[in-house]
């Protein structure tokens, strides 16, 4: 039983909501203490989807902000009549993965498309005459992807960008001692370091003045030699400089450029449109 006692600072009437568990599997739902229906987990999903779930136009997932904080982040997946997307907040016209099946020509039949997360795993669209696509192949990492009914499966939009799917096994084996933790099945996409176009501009996957590589899917932030991170709890928030920035002239000395900047070799980089030529 929640009791809502305090409004403004006030003391206002209790509102008794009870939580209970709906009829779907792993869904809780609230109800007020006139026993009125006021919302379902399964129907407001924030970065995770569950097998059984069903996504309707308009629908969306947003990352957290951190590994541990679990405020608003900055990736959001988006699910219209046109295309499943997944963009930076910052940059809602712009996407870093695009799955583009379908463009209907009236609202009622676009209302009656779905994104389904399904009872055997599997990821689909359900059209209005019941036509199932699944989010192709060629889109995921590790695309020999086969369910299996001793697992539990997720799919979570996670604080770094990158869509995963993950499993954990309902009882540990006994023979090989696997331990009972989430793993990654699949992902997209592929490298989200290389995902975001020359042309796209803005802070990519790692923040700005920073760089990126990718290992498995996971990318790995890193900040050029004299720069920090904005925040060192945030690998992902960017990096700022460390040293005052200066044309030369320092204790009223003019100085040579050449001395008072290095040129440092980073291998493996890309800079779109070097030469400053989109500042």
């Amino acid at each position: 039983m929640i009791q809502m006692a305090k409004q403004y600072g006030r003391q206002s009437p209790t509102t008794p909501f009870l939580m209970v568990r709906c009829s779907a599997p792993a869904t809780w739902c609230f109800f007020s203490g006139t026993n009125n229906y006021v919302w379902e987990s399964f129907n407001n999903p924030t970065d995770t989807i569950l097998p059984t779930q069903v996504m309707g136009l308009g629908g969306m997932l947003f990352s957290r902000l951190t590994q541990n904080n679990y405020s608003r982040g900055r990736f959001e997946l988006h699910f219209s009549n046109e295309d499943v997307k997944l963009y930076l907040v910052s940059r809602p016209d712009d996407h870093y993965y695009r799955f583009e099946m379908f463009n209907a020509t009236n609202a009622s039949e676009s209302a009656s498309y779905q994104l389904v997360f399904n009872e055997s795993a599997y990821i689909n669209i359900v059209k209005r005459n019941g036509e199932t696509v699944p989010l192709p192949l060629i889109s995921w990492r590790q695309s020999t992807f086969a369910p299996n009914s001793n697992n539990y499966y997720r799919a979570t939009l996670d604080f770094d960008g990158v869509f995963r799917q993950y499993a954990y096994p309902r009882m540990r084996s006994l023979i090989d001692g696997d331990d009972q933790s989430w793993s990654v099945v699949r992902y997209l996409p592929d490298n989200i370091c290389n995902a975001f176009p020359d042309q796209y501009g803005g802070s990519g996957a790692c923040g700005f003045n920073s760089y990126c590589r990718a290992k498995g899917g996971t990318p790995s932030c890193e900040c050029p030699p004299g720069y920090t991170l904005m925040d060192p709890n945030n690998k992902f928030g960017g990096c700022k400089l460390e040293f005052p920035q200066g044309c030369g002239v320092l204790d009223d000395e003019l100085k040579d450029p050449m001395e008072s900047y290095d040129l440092a070799n980073i291998s493996g980089l890309n800079w779109p449109y070097g030469n400053y030529e989109v500042l």
